[in-house]
């Protein structure tokens, strides 16, 4: 339990040596970067990874995630979308992908990780959906999750295939797989990597990744309990038990196991991490990971991300 690491995806402003290195002094052993939402210049980060991989002797790697068939809003601007009496979908807003029609009445929209919900109404032929509960604006390339959209999606999107090729180019260590469905998305994605060094993430998001988990854990090199959009897909209840069943598949399969995000979210308005923020960290250490990674904590943290790792280094002290 005391040789966890640390995942840490960063902002541009901490894609440099002085802010990698003390990452790296407090347990960072791989940065990552969501191509969903590319916070960081990738090559940049290369070349700043190497550099302090020469200087230091070490070796810090790198973790490239593609988007997968997630589904995410479309929007004609960049500007946010506020609360509304309601929205008719095709014109406020539409998705990346998906049949419109079934969208039925009742069906349920989660928006931004269940920060905003949505529920669609009756209005004769137009596809209209209301606010349900608590509201946040939202954005375009916001994520979405409605049951059902994503099976049967293609894997892959045009902009992941261009990130695999850059990722093949050198300096990429791993790619995390999203919203992998089942074993064959990873042998995709395997197919394309062939010939390289570089390891693939299966990265559990959703019901159906839930119910291959045996084969897609086969299939990959480590797996990612993806607790973010887990909380959305199965609900927050069910995600003690499932991290830990996912957990333990990977290392059934000699695979390493990374646990996802949200991590010491007090840490945002307080110095402190709370009480429950400290037992949720050291839940997944005593579950098993063997990986811890940080997303939006250390974005949003920007040249002071450092605060996540000494936290978590905290709470290991007692081990």
């Amino acid at each position: 339990m005391g040789n966890i690491k640390y995942i840490c995806s960063l902002d541009e402003s901490a894609n440099n040596y002085e802010c990698l290195a003390p990452l790296y002094e407090h347990g960072m052993r791989i940065v990552r970067v969501n191509t969903a939402h590319p916070n960081c210049n990738i090559e940049s980060l290369v070349d700043n990874a190497s550099d302090l991989n020469a200087k230091l002797g070490v070796n810090l790697e790198i973790e490239l995630d593609i988007q997968g068939p997630k589904l995410r809003i479309v929007a004609d601007s960049d500007r946010a979308i506020g609360i509304k009496n309601f929205y008719t979908i095709g014109e406020d807003f539409s998705f990346s992908f998906g049949d419109l029609d079934k969208l039925t009445p009742g069906t349920f929209i989660s928006i931004r990780d269940g920060r905003t919900v949505l529920v669609v109404i009756d209005k004769g032929d137009k596809k209209v959906a209301v606010p349900q509960g608590k509201f946040n604006d939202f954005y375009d390339k916001s994520g979405a999750y409605i049951k059902g959209f994503e099976l049967n999606a293609p894997y892959f999107r045009d902009s992941d295939e261009e990130y695999i090729k850059l990722a093949l180019k050198g300096g990429i260590d791993y790619i995390g797989a999203s919203f992998v469905r089942d074993a064959s998305d990873i042998a995709l994605l395997r197919n394309h990597t062939e010939g390289s060094k570089i390891k693939l993430i299966g990265k559990i998001e959703n019901p159906s990744a839930i119910e291959n988990l045996q084969a897609i854990s086969e299939n990959s090199d480590l797996l990612m309990v993806a607790r973010g959009d887990l909380s959305v897909t199965i609900g927050k209840q069910a995600i003690p038990d499932v991290q830990k069943r996912i957990i333990t598949q990977a290392h059934s399969d000699g695979k390493p196991a990374v646990v996802a995000s949200n991590f010491f979210q007090s840490l945002r308005w307080q110095e402190q991490p709370t009480y429950a923020d400290r037992n949720d960290f050291m839940r997944a250490v005593c579950d098993g990971a063997d990986y811890v990674l940080f997303a939006g904590e250390t974005i949003s943290a920007k040249k002071n991300a450092v605060k996540y790792l000494k936290a978590a280094n905290n709470c290991l002290k007692g081990l």
